[in-house]
This record gives C-alpha cells, sequence and structure tokens, in this order.
C-alpha cells in the first residue's frame, strides 16, 4: 500500500498524432438488454448496420491536423445513431480535444460523458464535469458535478434516469469525495443530493439491481482530518510565502484551504475504508457500515445478479490484493479470490506501483464477474 500512496502520475498519456491531416472514427455499441450500463462491443469505420434490436452507438470524430508548433489539434464530434433501423448519426456535442462516454440512463433518454475542451496528457487527471445528451431532442445539460474518469466513479440506476457519482475535484481519492444522486427526470437542471457526509471520502458506487439500494467504499477524508488535528492542537494559520514578494505570511486555516495531508495520516485513513450500503427512498436514505476489519482496507463493491450478495476487493497491510463476498448485510464474509497479480505487461516500476494513482486502484483490469 506504501506505494499506493504516491502522487507521481503513471497514467498512460494520449499520444501526439504526427503527420497530415486524417479523419478516424470509433463507435461504441450500448444494448439496452444489459440495461444500457457498458459498452456491448465496439465498431471501427462509419458503419450503422450491423445488428438488429434497438442497439444504439455513439461515435467519437476525431481529426487531427497539425498547427505550426508541431502539436496535434484534435477536432471531436459526439454522434448517436440507430442500428435498427439503421439511420443517419445525429451529431449530439463538439469538442476541440476529446469525449469519454460513461454510458445511457435506464430509460436509453440520456447519454451521459465528460467532454475535454483540449488535448493535454493530465487535462483528466483532477477530474471533469459530468455531460449528459438527451437522445430524442439533443439537448444537452451540464450536470453541476465534477467525477474523476473511472468507470467505477459513476454508478446508473438500473431501474431509472437516476446516476450515483463520486463527485468531487482533485486526483486524491482520500479527499473531497461524497457520494452524489443525480435525477434526470426532472424537467429542466437534474436534482442533485448528496449522499455521505464530507468527512468520509467516499468513492466506488454500485446499485443493487432492484435499484432500491446503493453501495460504495468510504474512509476518513485525510485533508479534513489534518485540518481538524490543526485546529485542535490551537494552530490556526499556516505559515507560507508570498510568491510575488518573497514575504513569509500567515494564510487561515479554513475548510476551503487544500494543506496536502501528511502520508502516514493518508495511510491511516485509505487503511479505514470500508464498504457502506444505504437503501435509497427519496432523494437519499439512512447508510449503514457493512464491513469493519481492521487488518484491510476495503474498496470496489460489486453486486451479484439477484442482489443478495456483495463482492468487494481487499488491500492488506503487505499491499496484498484479494476477492471476498459477503451477504448484503454484511454477514458471511468469505474470501473468495487472491492474491491478484498486477497486469503482466506493467514494467517493473509499474508493477511496484500498480495501485498507485492517488490511492486509486483500477480492480476491473484485475479481474472480472459473470454474474447470469
Amino acid at each position: 500500500m506504501e506505494s499506493g500512496l504516491q502522487r507521481t502520475d503513471r497514467r498512460p498519456r494520449r499520444a501526439r498524432i504526427p503527420g497530415a491531416p486524417s479523419e478516424t472514427t470509433e463507435s461504441k455499441v450500448f444494448n439496452p438488454a444489459d440495461d444500457w450500463r457498458a459498452s456491448h462491443r465496439s465498431v471501427t469505420g462509419d458503419t450503422t448496420t450491423d445488428a438488429a434490436g434497438n442497439q444504439y452507438a455513439y461515435a467519437s470524430k476525431r481529426l487531427a491536423g497539425r498547427r505550426s508548433d508541431e502539436v496535434a489539434k484534435f477536432k471531436a464530434t459526439l454522434l448517436l445513431s440507430y442500428f435498427s433501423p439503421s439511420t443517419e448519426p445525429r451529431r449530439l456535442d463538439d469538442a476541440e480535444g476529446f469525449f469519454d462516454i460513461a454510458g445511457f440512463t435506464r430509460s436509453g433518454a440520456w447519454l451521459l460523458y465528460w467532454k475535454v475542451d483540449e488535448m493535454s496528457a493530465d487535462i483528466q487527471t483532477d477530474g471533469l464535469e459530468l455531460h449528459a445528451a438527451n437522445t430524442a431532442n439533443t439537448q444537452l445539460r451540464k450536470l453541476g458535478v465534477e467525477t474523476l474518469v473511472h468507470d467505477d466513479m459513476l454508478s446508473i440506476s438500473p431501474t431509472r434516469d437516476v446516476i450515483a457519482v463520486s463527485a468531487g475535484g482533485g486526483r486524491e481519492t482520500w479527499a473531497n469525495k461524497v457520494i452524489t444522486l443525480l435525477d434526470l427526470t426532472a424537467h429542466g437542471n437534474p436534482a442533485i443530493s448528496t449522499l455521505t457526509n464530507p468527512a468520509r471520502s467516499a468513492q466506488l458506487p454500485a446499485w443493487s439491481p432492484d435499484g432500491k439500494m446503493l453501495a460504495w467504499c468510504a474512509g476518513p477524508d485525510a485533508e479534513a482530518l489534518y485540518k481538524q488535528q490543526l485546529l485542535a492542537r490551537g494552530q490556526k494559520t499556516i505559515k507560507a510565502v508570498d510568491p510575488r514578494t518573497g514575504a513569509p505570511k500567515q494564510i487561515p486555516i479554513t475548510p476551503n484551504l487544500d494543506l496536502g495531508a501528511p502520508p502516514d495520516l493518508i495511510e491511516q485513513c485509505v487503511r479505514q475504508r470500508r464498504i457502506w450500503l444505504a437503501e435509497i427512498d427519496g432523494p437519499c436514505g439512512h447508510s449503514k457500515q457493512l464491513t469493519h476489519d481492521a487488518h484491510y482496507s476495503d474498496e470496489e463493491p460489486l453486486w451479484s445478479h439477484d442482489g443478495s450478495h456483495i463482492l468487494f476487493c481487499r488491500i492488506d497491510s503487505h499491499a496484498a490484493r484479494t476477492i471476498w463476498v459477503m451477504r448484503n448485510d454484511g454477514s458471511h464474509v468469505r474470501q473468495v479470490a487472491g492474491p491478484l497479480a498486477p497486469p503482466p505487461d506493467l514494467s517493473e516500476g509499474g508493477q511496484l506501483s500498480y495501485c498507485a494513482y492517488y490511492g486509486y486502484t483500477d480492480w476491473r483490469t484485475l479481474f472480472d464477474w459473470r454474474r447470469g
């Protein structure tokens, strides 16, 4: 786990595209039989006559050229088309950078995505604002929340046009993250409600198959706890140097001040991550803690097909990663797999830090679960 707290960005970079201007198209297909929750498959090229049934596709067209400074410039267009009956793609949105697609809401009425209006290797690092496009009238909405661009930081209700996200800017998963519900069934702006306490950094939401319960993982917010400890000791300001004059000054410790918690406190907070559950009745429900074993950090809850059990992931004090299952009330906890090995294509340095992206482990690259 020590390597998991590094602040070095080891994520793959988006490559510059040299050479003459070119156009490429990639489509991803979403199927209502899968509750719109995952990409069914990918298609390259401009075809829209692939499969029978009411399958949607989106295509992100990127036009690459070369400016005088030899930096590639992109023009991305977000398109929507039906495979059956075959239709011409409809343009939903444009960007000077690119799009990342989160998926469709349960009714298929909204396509959820992140939009980047410039090309940069690090533009996604601190999170992006979530957007939605209406698939009937192409109405666009900014949803008013910023999330990290990972598939498991967002969960779409299987029964309603409601989304659960881990909201909050900043790349550190141990700070400034709350579980937020976005209800797109309302007219106008989405109804937004916060489910978790800001004193805890919460992430990785997962809806139950019947849409009545939501699970997630949470641990103490390291930044909030650090400021609380300083204030408890009577320290109300911190010393800093004015970058313009070089003169020392005192800055008041406020809730919005980013201090940067010390590594030992960060590790302590990450170690205390546990699985939580709430019954969703209306905008917010009462939450309860399901796991309690102090030997592990618990993450990535996933529901069984019938909603009776929750699969989740653990990291112990030696950074061993294992997979466990429990009943949805937190009882009968047992290990089912692990320790997990790092992906084989990583470099030696990457293998030492494959969970090291600011406290985030990309669990879905390490295993899959066929749930029927």
